[in-house]
């Protein structure tokens, strides 16, 4: 998945860089989707997939939260699934992704290949040049290593693509990682991490990682690579710096749920993220995940007014 913004002097991406910014910038994970009319509307027209993989359509339900809600920065609209077709793989999205063929074996993963992302995925490259020009300026254990290695190394090319395509900062979801204990994360996850953020280290942009439930990884997380490190809402985020320690931002962390609490409630919670953020630089306001399907719009909007509102400097 990819953040863009179209300006680098942008609260979000000053954010990134742990720089002052005018107000502390929002995004929500999701935030292009069904809980939004207008997303809706369009997929009365197409199937998911096909909206996944038409640029013009991709590009106008990505840029349709940013017109609504003035998001500080605008989610690139694709599938997480999306790039290992690429690689050989089968899929079909039945409601969700569905893979024909499982990866069982070393020689499964040996078929697998590494693919150049202007071949295997040109839509999503299409769609983010669309973006660039129209957003506003504000198994065994050996095998298991091999298929991390070109997971990571697909990973890696998809997303460096999608920068020289105009991305302005990558973010990398880990949505299970949380699963892992901290030997198995150090094991087997951090060097596939790190395997995907050096490779995109040289572009000189921000790089996001958001270890999904991974409250005990962040003393490794630290090593991974990230300029930013997403947190879910299970901790707070004065925790979560004190881990990191300075050198790093961090993002998020309201949970999902208090869009739908009263406003005066929802504003408090809002009030505790940014107390745990403190004031100082280096806070990217978000969600500690993915916004529910059946959130009111209005309650986004609340949430980004207010946020821009309380923080403005």
């Amino acid at each position: 998945m990819t953040v863009a913004t179209k300006v680098a002097t942008q609260p979000f991406l000053a954010a990134c860089r742990r720089e002052a910014a005018a107000h502390t910038p929002v995004w929500i994970m999701r935030q292009a989707g069904r809980y939004l009319p207008e997303y809706r509307k369009v997929r009365e027209q197409v199937d998911f997939l096909t909206l996944t993989k038409t640029p013009d359509l991709a590009a106008e339900v990505t840029l349709q939260p940013v017109r609504r809600f003035g998001m500080d920065a605008a989610i690139l609209f694709s599938d997480i699934m999306t790039p290992v077709e690429g690689m050989g793989v089968e899929l079909e999205f039945a409601p969700g992704p569905v893979v024909a063929h499982t990866v069982r074996s070393a020689a499964d993963v040996d078929a697998l290949r590494v693919p150049d992302p202007k071949e295997s995925v040109p839509f999503v490259l299409e769609t983010i040049e669309i973006l660039s020009r129209e957003l506003p300026d504000s198994a065994p254990p050996g095998a298991a290593d091999a298929l991390l290695g070109k997971l990571a190394d697909t990973m890696a090319a998809y997303l460096k693509a999608q920068a020289e395509a105009g991305a302005k900062a990558l973010m990398l979801f880990d949505s299970w990682v949380g699963l892992l204990g901290p030997e198995e994360f150090r094991r087997f996850e951090l060097p596939a991490v790190q395997r995907v953020l050096s490779q995109l280290e040289p572009l000189g942009i921000p790089l996001i990682y958001f270890p999904n439930q991974g409250a005990t990884l962040l003393p490794d997380v630290r090593q991974s690579g990230a300029h930013v490190v997403g947190i879910d809402w299970r901790l707070p985020l004065s925790a979560a710096r004190r881990t990191l320690g300075p050198e790093l931002a961090v993002q998020g962390n309201l949970d999902p749920a208090a869009l739908f609490a009263p406003r005066p409630e929802l504003k408090r919670q809002i009030d505790l993220v940014l107390a745990e953020a403190s004031d100082q630089p280096g806070h990217v306001f978000n969600l500690g995940h993915g916004i529910e399907r059946t959130t009111d719009p209005d309650a986004v909007a609340l949430l980004v007014d207010y946020v821009h509102e309380r923080t403005a400097r």
